[in-house]
């Protein structure tokens, strides 16, 4: 009975939605907690309107809990900041960082605007690579399922009439080939799925491995086609992120560390932890992003004129609205050369099968006179 009960609760928990906050909604969140907060209503009385926005639904029930707990803590005497990170799952440290610098400043709406307008900016990017994505990987998919049908189900249809029919004969060697190819896939499925299994756990092993993920981030920023769109992804990135703390008020020192943890490529990192060094010793960001040669040498003159300037949020904004400029033109081209890459593979390999099967037909209907 008791083990009935602790495998009931158990289902309930797993069942029950997360206490987190994804970021579509917080951005959401953010732009109406601004815009509560700048037409002078009081920060609980504002979190308390979002918690009652999320009443009636289900899936809502993990966002309302969450700002619910910060409500609660807020009336306690906890600074807002404090209460945000708490919460690292729907918080991240770039969002903690840039409130609390707001609450230093006194000016927590104009940062939540800020963020708002990154997270924005962010979602927007993100939402332009998927859909670029969408097309090729549908055409990939539909390309690899019918030779696969054509290989496994109506090949070895052909197979047994070939045998009655040409009575010993030997096959055009297309033919053979593609009998030969469908036979193995036909006999050994079920170890390609295993070995193609045993690939991606090996692969993802591998990234977990700080030299692996190391090395896959360098092929992914250095090998072509991916390697211009990778780097000027993530150099728009830093430039965007750096500007955005740095314009709330963050110390330059906290922001690069803040951009060093929220960056997701090992070799961006090396050099992030580079510019974090030569910073904290007083001699800038130049040197270190020289000497490494990652960012393009007009990203590194840009970010000079403004150290020399003081006016480097407004060029690393310059820089990150350029970059994703590009990083959307990358997209758009690279999907054009691949959607028709594709089409034409597809053409091939199902080309291919249908010839190698009709080339067999044409010596059977010659001997037969027909």
């Amino acid at each position: 009975m008791a083990r009935r009960r602790r495998s009931k609760s158990g289902l309930k928990k797993l069942l029950q939605p997360k206490r987190v906050i994804k970021p579509k909604l917080l951005c959401t969140f953010t732009r109406q907690l601004a815009t509560m907060l700048d037409a002078g209503l009081p920060v609980i009385f504002s979190l308390r309107t979002l918690s009652e926005q999320c009443q009636g639904s289900y899936r809502m029930r993990g966002p309302r809990d969450v700002l619910e707990q910060i409500v609660s803590e807020v009336e306690a005497g906890t600074p807002f900041s404090e209460c945000l990170a708490q919460h690292p799952q729907s918080f991240s440290k770039l969002y903690v960082n840039m409130v609390r610098a707001g609450e230093a400043s006194g000016a927590v709406v104009q940062v939540l605007q800020r963020l708002a307008d990154y997270m924005e900016r962010m979602q927007r990017f993100k939402r332009k690579v998927i859909a670029s994505l969408i097309y090729p990987s549908v055409v990939m998919t539909v390309a690899v399922s019918v030779t696969l049908m054509l290989l496994m189900f109506v090949v070895p249809q052909f197979v047994e009439i070939f045998a009655d029919l040409l009575e010993g004969q030997d096959l055009p060697k297309l033919t053979a080939w593609v009998m030969a190819l469908s036979n193995a896939l036909v006999n050994c499925f079920g170890y390609l799925v295993l070995g193609v299994f045993v690939a991606a756990i090996a692969f993802w092993r591998f990234r977990k491995w700080r030299k692996g993920k190391y090395i896959t981030d360098m092929i992914m920023i250095k090998a072509p086609p991916f390697s211009s769109l990778v780097l000027k992804s993530n150099v728009a990135q830093f430039c965007s992120t750096l500007s955005t703390l740095m314009d709330a008020g963050v110390p330059v020192l906290e922001s690069v560390r803040i951009v060093y943890e929220i960056c997701g490529n090992d070799v961006m990192r090396g050099t992030i932890q580079m510019v974090y060094e030569s910073v904290n010793e007083g001699e800038g960001f130049t040197k270190p992003l020289e000497a490494t040669k990652l960012f393009p040498i007009m990203v590194v003159r840009f970010i000079e004129i403004g150290e020399k300037t003081g006016q480097l949020p407004v060029m690393l904004t310059r820089i990150a609205a350029q970059y994703e400029e590009e990083v959307d033109t990358a997209l758009e081209a690279l999907v054009s050369l691949i959607e028709p890459l594709l089409i034409v593979f597809l053409a091939v390999m199902v080309g291919t099968i249908v010839i190698a099967l009709f080339m067999p037909i044409v010596t059977i209907i010659d001997a037969l006179g027909i």
